[in-house]
């Protein structure tokens, strides 16, 4: 048994790139420490970041008129990356040999807003010769 069918058909307008500017602003606090034959320095950053979506933050839509003549009706579509304030901040702590022959860092990094997270950590092993 069949009731009825639905179709929906949403057409976008002219398809836009989702380019945006990021600005960052902030500082980073370190001090170096000669700790045994070699040099220990940690380091604290905190960052503000602004996005701001130059185009693709939200698009045109519409439901195409149907063969019952009624009109096409358009909305807005908010894109999943609106511009947003993101609050950045890291810590970092490196080893490096007295005859700067190695060195080891430990990092991490994360970004923080409104339903947005990110988050890094790092080793970095280093050995000149």
């Amino acid at each position: 048994m069949e009731f009825g069918q639905v179709r929906i058909c949403v057409a976008f307008s002219t398809l836009k790139r989702a380019n945006y500017l990021r600005a960052v602003g902030g500082f980073t606090l370190s001090q170096c420490f000669t700790i045994r034959g070699g040099k220990l320095v940690p380091d604290l950053k905190l960052s503000y970041v602004r996005e701001e979506r130059m185009n693709g933050a939200a698009t045109e839509a519409g439901i195409p008129s149907t063969n019952n003549g009624l009109g096409q009706c358009f909305f807005t579509v908010k894109g999943i990356n609106p511009s947003r304030n993101i609050f950045a901040s890291g810590v970092g702590l490196s080893w490096l040999s007295k005859e700067m022959h190695y060195s080891v860092t430990a990092r991490y990094n994360g970004e923080f807003s409104n339903h947005y997270m990110d988050n890094e950590a790092t080793l970095q092993v280093g050995f000149n010769f």
